[in-house]
């Protein structure tokens, strides 16, 4: 059995574009210093797990689906902004994460959360153990036994169902992500249903028997009062027509499923020099301190078991559907 560290680069990229400001080179570089740092303390926390960085593609499909998808990263003036800065240092970000040694996978069509959760599937399904280290909740809908996740932010740990329900009121990861697609999803631009939240959502659930089928079972049997008005929201065709889109957009076991052709993996050998040479344009003096030790755990995980099973499972995707 192999461990795996599966990092949504832009989750924990976008983190750390939102701490204190750092410039060098007449360009914000906080994303950069901090997903670097951040990195290192999560590959010195977890010593046996293999890493890889997933970068999101363009769903387009998702776009086709619902026009207004993550609209809103562009309306105001502050969010066009730290998106300018932080797409600016991106590419610099995975350079010098190739130079630490570190494997790096995007699929052109596809966002991090898709790669990662058919990925897992494939990998736990072999046996292995995979980590998800990301701050989105939506990865949770592909809990399961060899699963768990990580928040880089707060430092979170669900590794159980019991876990799962402590922090988000459910360990089903099917309601779960059913609960998401009523409340919607701010980030994403993907409006739910009016006064309808998690906690609603699984009150409803509790009551009409587990599910959004068995509520409209409920509903189609007359046995919901429809007085109410959330649950009449929710029974109504507009309620049925916004759930079904939302799941369509967020059920990442219905996504299109991907092949090995889809994906590019990229692994470079670790090269301290070339990395030390970027550190110091950039002028990361917390990394310069001690650069040789600020290297030492990415060497260590790049030859770390795992690699050849990684790519045994990307060349399996699609397997699972």
């Amino acid at each position: 059995m192999t461990t795996f560290m599966l990092v949504d680069g832009n989750s924990v990229g976008y983190a750390n574009q939102y701490s204190h400001t750092l410039t060098a080179q007449g360009m914000e570089v906080q994303a950069i210093s901090g997903t670097l740092r951040s990195l290192s303390k999560r590959i010195r926390e977890f010593p046996d797990y293999f890493p890889a960085l997933l970068w999101d593609g363009r769903a387009q499909w998702r776009f086709d689906l619902y026009q207004d998808y993550k609209s809103n990263r562009l309306k105001s003036e502050t969010s066009r902004a730290a998106r300018a800065a932080y797409e600016k240092q991106q590419p610099f970000l995975r350079v010098m994460a190739a130079k630490l040694g570190l494997t790096q996978i995007i699929a052109e069509s596809a966002e991090a959360d898709d790669v990662g959760f058919q990925s897992m599937q494939n990998l736990v399904s072999m046996g292995h153990k995979v980590i998800f280290v990301t701050s989105d909740t939506d990865w949770l809908q592909g809990m399961r036994e060899g699963m768990s996740w990580l928040d880089p932010k707060t430092g979170k740990l669900i590794a159980s169902a019991a876990d799962m329900e402590q922090h988000v009121g459910t360990g089903d990861p099917r309601a779960y992500i059913e609960a998401k697609a009523l409340e919607g999803d701010v980030s994403d631009s993907i409006p739910g249903i009016s006064r309808v939240g998690i906690k609603t959502a699984l009150k409803v659930f509790a009551q009409y028997g587990g599910s959004m089928a068995s509520f409209y079972d409920q509903v189609d049997a007359g046995n919901v009062d429809l007085k109410k008005k959330v649950l009449n929201s929710l029974a109504s065709a507009e309620g049925r027509s916004t759930f079904a889109r939302n799941m369509r957009l967020m059920d990442l076991a219905a996504a299109p499923a991907l092949s090995v052709d889809d994906l590019v993996v990229t692994k470079e050998p670790v090269d301290p020099v070339v990395f030390t040479d970027w550190a110091e344009h950039f002028s990361f003096q917390s990394i310069l301190r001690n650069v040789s030790d600020f290297i030492a755990p990415f060497e260590s995980a790049a030859i770390r078991p795992g690699y050849t099973e990684l790519m045994l499972a990307i060349s399996n995707l699609g397997d699972q559907r």
